[in-house]
């Protein structure tokens, strides 16, 4: 399974040293971790906002793929159907990324208003999101 379809993931290493730390966030942030599409930053935004949502266990502090996905799928609502902004750089011939083809079809297929907050979807229509 390709890993953007997973919904739950494991973790290899419970503790890491600052170093370790900082050397993944200066890789993050640098020009050799370049992609075709925002995720990575929506991705990133969804964990720093949810790290109080997250729990301590006797394996360390834990986060939810739920709750992380919820997040994540309420900003790429707002950015693609209130702000229309693309998700994806031009590339020559697709211009749309995954996420934006499932917001749209979603949108079109339900006829959902695109000024639509996120909450106030229906369970169903935020799971075909978050999927």
């Amino acid at each position: 399974m390709a890993g953007w379809q997973d919904n739950h993931g494991e973790i290899k290493k419970y503790i890491a040293s600052e170093d370790e730390i900082w050397s993944l966030a200066n890789y993050f942030f640098s020009s050799a971790c370049k992609k075709t599409s925002t995720y990575k930053f929506g991705f990133f935004k969804a964990i720093c906002d949810s790290l109080f949502a997250g729990n301590m266990t006797n394996r360390g502090y834990e986060l939810d793929f739920n709750v992380l996905f919820t997040r994540f799928s309420e900003y790429y609502w707002n950015l693609i159907t209130k702000y229309n902004l693309k998700q994806m750089r031009y590339n020559g011939s697709n211009n749309s990324s995954s996420l934006e083809t499932i917001i749209n079809d979603l949108v079109k297929r339900n006829g959902i208003i695109k000024e639509l907050e996120f909450y106030a979807l229906s369970d169903v229509e935020r799971e075909k999101i978050r999927v």
